[in-house]
């Protein structure tokens, strides 16, 4: 690296320390990508003052061909988005070669959805010989069988469950209740769990109060 672009990339750093109060740690980051660029200027004979739009372009594909991921060659562009403002704003360099980079767009996460042989053998992992297993497996029946969110199954009280009825009540956000289907597997096995459960988990209740009316979301 030269020692121009050594120089300018320690003034940057202490400027991302001492001036924008960030992090130690995000400061590093930003000196470690910036650094990276400058060996590829380098290697073409430029450096940070002299680089252009094209150059900077050029690195961030080698970058994505080389299997970066999205979020790194994000964060390392914004790195030299930042250092040329800087720069500019400070009269290091006449213009800014980063202002028509383009912004990488953030990679789209989806939820992972379980095929139906998967959730099969998940809900068939736990054992029916111990009152927890049938537990898990109850549970693990309902949170397939009905779509809800782990902290709802984890909220329900046996007074929620209507099993004649297949409907559980849920307390959702806000405290907003709603009854929610129940399947013939969440249902049979949540009627297994609840015949063979100890008296140390609650009493067991001789009929399945069906809920009360609830307003659906």
């Amino acid at each position: 690296m030269a020692a121009a672009d050594g120089r300018a990339i320690q003034a940057f750093e202490d400027h991302l320390v001492f001036e924008r109060h960030l992090s130690p740690h995000t400061a590093r980051a930003y000196r470690a990508d910036l650094v990276a660029f400058s060996t590829f200027l380098q290697r073409g004979g430029a450096g940070l003052a002299t680089a252009n739009h094209a150059t900077i372009r050029r690195w961030l594909a080698q970058l994505t061909t080389r299997g970066y991921a999205r979020a790194s060659v994000r964060r390392k562009a914004t790195a030299v988005r930042t250092f040329y403002i800087w720069s500019t704003r400070r009269g290091m360099i006449p213009n800014n070669p980063a202002a028509l980079l383009a912004r990488p767009s953030a990679a789209s996460r989806l939820p992972a959805i379980l095929k139906p042989a998967e959730a099969g053998r998940l809900a068939s992992t736990p054992t029916e010989e111990t009152e927890e297993g049938l537990r898990d497996r109850a549970v693990l029946e309902l949170l397939y069988g009905s779509g809800l969110r782990v902290a709802e199954v984890c909220g329900l009280d046996v007074e929620d469950i209507d099993l004649e009825r297949r409907l559980v009540r849920v307390r959702g956000k806000g405290g907003k209740e709603r009854l929610v289907p129940v399947g013939d597997y969440s249902a049979e096995a949540i009627a297994h769990y609840l015949e063979r459960r100890r008296p140390s988990m609650g009493p067991r209740p001789s009929t399945h109060r069906a809920p009360r009316a609830a307003r659906a979301d």
